[in-house]
């Protein structure tokens, strides 16, 4: 095996065994945490010819975001059927639970070659960053109603932290990140490609109150844009890779 390994996967190899990040590329499940032998390196080298062999080549749209839990996600679900039974509710295209986060930082396509130290970088301010309570509370909407979000509410101070480590990440590992802007914690439950009215939407959300749970995790998403065409079809999302905040172990 080792006369055949090429110069770029001895490459991702060495950055594999330092930062234990190879399961983030394409096809490869990384579980943190997992013990490593002597052969992984090996077996990565192995996985990255069968499910990609010309990774220098390849993209990944990616975004690092934080996940609510399935409880807090299923009372929004309820709060949302009521939303959809607002008059005009079908003007707009209304997300599901799979993909509700908060987003931290966007990425965009970033090539695979980048992901390693992307990645090394989040785990760093991931465990500089403590845990912390979160709720989902209120609501409200950008671009003339074309996305209705709910908002947080608790220790909304460290999920700003944590954002802008994220996006100090992107901008250390080389990524466009473009121009830094506050960041405003939201989770868009709906969509429109033209303007409507609204305030129904908002005032129902006014007093939504969710549950809240402690944010253990940073999470860096893959997002699989739509591809059939199909009128309403939604983005597919994927936890690639998953970092405790400090002390959540």
């Amino acid at each position: 095996m080792s006369r055949l390994r090429s110069p770029l996967l001895s490459a991702i190899s060495i950055l594999s065994a330092r930062t234990g990040i190879v399961a983030l590329l394409p096809g490869h499940h990384w579980a943190p945490g997992r013990p490593r032998s002597h052969n992984d390196g090996h077996r990565d080298e192995d996985t990255l010819r069968r499910v990609h062999p010309r990774m220098h080549t390849g993209r990944m749209r990616l975004f690092a975001a934080v996940l609510p839990p399935d409880d807090v996600t299923r009372h929004l679900a309820a709060e949302v059927e009521a939303l959809r039974r607002l008059p005009d509710a079908d003007a707009l295209r209304w997300t599901g639970r799979p993909g509700w986060h908060f987003t931290l930082a966007f990425y965009g396509e970033v090539a695979d070659t980048l992901v390693p130290d992307l990645s090394a970088r989040l785990e760093r301010a991931a465990h500089r960053t403590p845990a912390f309570p979160l709720a989902l509370r209120g609501g409200g909407q950008f671009g003339h109603g074309r996305v209705l979000w709910t908002g947080a509410d608790g220790d909304t101070a460290t999920l700003r932290l944590l954002a802008d480590r994220a996006e100090a990440a992107g901008r250390k590992a080389g990524l466009p990140m473009g121009e830094h802007r506050h960041y405003k914690a939201h989770l868009t439950v709906a969509r429109s490609r033209r303007a409507v009215d609204p305030r129904p939407y908002v005032d129902e959300l006014r007093d939504f109150a969710g549950q809240r749970w402690t944010v253990r995790e940073l999470v860096l998403v893959r997002s699989h844009l739509p591809r059939s065409g199909t009128p309403g079809e939604e983005p597919r999302y994927e936890a690639v890779a998953r970092w405790p905040l400090d002390g959540a172990r």
